[in-house]
């Protein structure tokens, strides 16, 4: 049975239209013909429903189980398609409906969440948070939620700068081990913050444009220069004291943000339902 049968074509008020209105408040309210949505024409009789924008197979998906056709509903699905579902359900106010097949599609995929920023991230924290899963784009997750992963990476950032920037002064101090070292160190540390782009001005939060991941290997990538003391120079080896090496600058800050303990924000409700996160 194809999107047109279930719902733009005809809904039948006295079978269909019960079915719908139980499982989703959407319908209940719509079917009593206080939407804009509905167009009656006939009193007692068929009902056009319209609905645009949606992905045919979730919307599909979504109306088979509100119409408990369980045999037609596929018990494996992927990522993406849950998430269109769960976008679909979240419209139409009828999660609780897709609870079962919610948990059964979520066993049968074969992925884990990954552990850096990416499209697939935003797909999980969404269906995560939605159906209530506690182990761009344009979703409609919780403004709590944006904020919350929106200060993570802020902090995260502000760390690795203030590491960056406090090494920097203490060489310009010269509390290293020699006046040569600290003078090589800062010179190095002072060019490669400019040509990042992170010495002056000293970016600010909310960092628009910087990536913590991004920023996490480009600190990893910093090469301190190769010089010999005089201690050294015989033994062909360069000086080697524990300031010479900027991997600690990121070894002491948080390389890996920690996730949100989404179980803790079921008080969330989703009044904001315009708030969109987009990946850049």
């Amino acid at each position: 049975m194809s999107v047109t049968d279930l719902l733009i074509h005809i809904i039948d008020p006295e079978v269909s239209g019960k079915h719908l209105a139980l499982a989703s408040s959407y319908f209940k309210n719509m079917l009593r013909r206080t939407w804009k949505e509905t167009t009656s024409h006939l009193a007692t009789g068929p009902m056009e429903i319209a609905a645009e924008g949606w992905d045919l197979e979730a919307l599909l998906i979504v109306l088979q189980v509100l119409h408990c056709q369980n045999s037609q509903i596929p018990r494996k699905l992927s990522l993406e398609t849950i998430a269109k579902i769960a976008v679909v359900a979240d419209y139409y106010q009828c999660k609780e409906a897709l609870g079962f097949f919610s948990q059964t599609w979520l066993d049968s995929l074969d992925q884990e969440p990954p552990s850096t920023y990416c499209r697939d991230l935003l797909l999980w924290i969404w269906i995560s948070w939605f159906f209530g899963r506690q182990n761009s784009l344009g979703l409609p997750i919780p403004g709590a939620i944006i904020g919350l992963i929106n200060e993570k990476r802020t902090t995260a950032i502000a760390n690795i700068l203030q590491q960056l920037h406090s090494k920097l002064d203490r060489l310009l101090r010269s509390t290293s081990c020699t006046f040569e070292c600290s003078s090589m160190m800062y010179g190095a540390l002072s060019t490669r913050l400019h040509s990042s782009g992170l010495l002056y001005p000293r970016p600010v939060a909310p960092f628009l444009g910087i990536s913590h991941e991004k920023l996490v290997q480009q600190v990893l990538s910093f090469e301190p220069p190769k010089w010999w003391s005089a201690p050294t120079m015989y033994d062909n080896r360069p000086h080697g004291c524990s300031w010479s090496s900027f991997k600690p600058l990121v070894g002491n800050a948080n390389t890996v943000i920690s996730g949100l303990d989404l179980s803790k924000m079921g008080t969330l409700c989703t009044k904001n339902k315009t708030d969109t996160l987009v990946a850049s």
